[in-house]
């Protein structure tokens, strides 16, 4: 399978360990096993099922606990949803009910809690009941049986979900405060080779993140609405900065600069004005096929470790440096694919052109300058 999901921004590889660690993530070809619960692994799922769900005194210690604190504090009922053969604790919060005899429209919040790590996920359901007769049902009460649809999940905070969606979060995060939301996009996602209790379940989704880290729900086949990436900001490789430690890191940057502003000299803190995209990279269409994050800051006062930004508020990167030829070598960022080339310097401005050597879509090779980035001092 695709290490990390195939992205390069997020680092979603704990959640594949964690799968990984518990179940057998082989080719079904060369696997004859046919069910989970024939690997040894699956022990560790069921000592965990025993262990959170089957002895009570656990049980009520951590996931009473936990069900009481969401209600008192959400204000709304709480009900628990959780199926004690699978590694997860799931409930759900009733926004809204109301209907007649024969018809109820509800709304409602339900979450799931992992056992397997720390993971949880939120999901808006709305759906209806209506009361048909039907005497040769088991559920049948005064003559009338109760049909369930689910029509529409919402898998984030949007429209009129978003304030107790927000506040459902906050609240399982305030009581679990290392458990990290799963988009639901990722939720979604395929592990290859992992048979889930029945390996000739007809559910689309039974070889899910969602099946093996919270446990099947017929609601994930439902029609949904909202962003199914929301949360995957928490799983960026590089952590969001808020306002004040940006003001920080932009005081730093000025103070620096103010030390070499006036020297002639290329050891000193520069900022992006400008971006040429060359006539080649013009042909291959303004440069779409290319996505790079330029260096918005680039500090060189110091001559040996160069700092840089490429979004404000992302962490600034520290790296060791070397001018060499009119060529800028960045410890682990320069190698034969990219090259920073000095075309013009100076004393207030420099202008840096980015060389490539890689392999386009399509098999096909391009060498040349795509970009040239013009700095003036910060």
């Amino acid at each position: 399978m695709n290490k990390n999901f195939g992205f390069d921004k997020h680092d979603f590889t704990t959640i594949e360990e964690t799968i990984r660690s518990y179940y057998p993530i082989d080719s079904q070809e060369n696997n004859p096993k046919k069910n989970i619960s024939d690997f040894a692994d699956f022990d560790k799922i069921n000592e965990l099922i025993i262990e959170n769900f089957i002895v009570q005194k656990n049980y009520r210690e951590r996931w009473v606990k936990f069900k009481n604190f969401l209600k008192q504090e959400l204000k709304k009922p709480v009900q628990e949803t959780m199926i004690a053969v699978f590694p997860c604790y799931s409930g759900k919060v009733i926004l809204k009910k109301e209907g007649n005899d024969t018809l109820i429209y509800r709304k409602e919040l339900h979450f799931y809690v992992s056992l397997l790590g720390p993971y949880y996920s939120i999901i808006g359901l709305d759906s209806t009941d209506i009361f048909l007769q039907d005497f040769s049902s088991i559920y049948t009460q005064n003559g009338l049986t109760p049909y369930t649809a689910n029509h529409a999940i919402t898998v984030s905070p949007y429209m009129e979900y978003q304030e107790q969606f927000t506040l459902l979060q906050a609240k399982i995060v305030e009581y679990l405060p290392s458990f990290k939301f799963i988009p639901f996009g990722i939720c979604l996602r395929k592990m290859p080779g992992m048979p889930i209790l029945d390996s000739y379940s007809k559910d689309p989704h039974k070889d899910s993140v969602f099946n093996a880290l919270f446990r099947p729900d017929e609601i994930l086949n439902v029609q949904k609405r909202g962003d199914s990436f929301f949360g995957a900001e928490e799983w960026l490789k590089v952590k969001r900065l808020d306002r004040l430690a940006i003001d920080e890191i932009n005081q730093d940057f000025a103070k620096r600069s103010e030390l070499v502003k006036t020297q002639e000299t290329l050891h000193k803190v520069w900022k992006l004005e400008s971006m040429n995209i060359s006539p080649v990279t013009s042909m291959m269409g303004g440069g779409a096929s290319i996505n790079m994050d330029h260096m918005q800051v680039l500090d060189l006062s110091n001559p040996l470790c160069a700092t840089f930004t490429t979004k404000e508020n992302e962490v600034p990167v520290n790296t060791k440096y070397a001018i060499t030829d009119n060529e800028i070598h960045f410890d682990g960022i320069t190698a034969q694919e990219i090259k920073f080339l000095i075309s013009s310097f100076m004393p207030n401005e420099l202008k840096i052109t980015i060389r490539l050597n890689i392999e386009l879509k399509g098999g096909k090779k391009f060498d040349g300058d795509v970009f040239e980035l013009v700095y003036i001092p910060y």
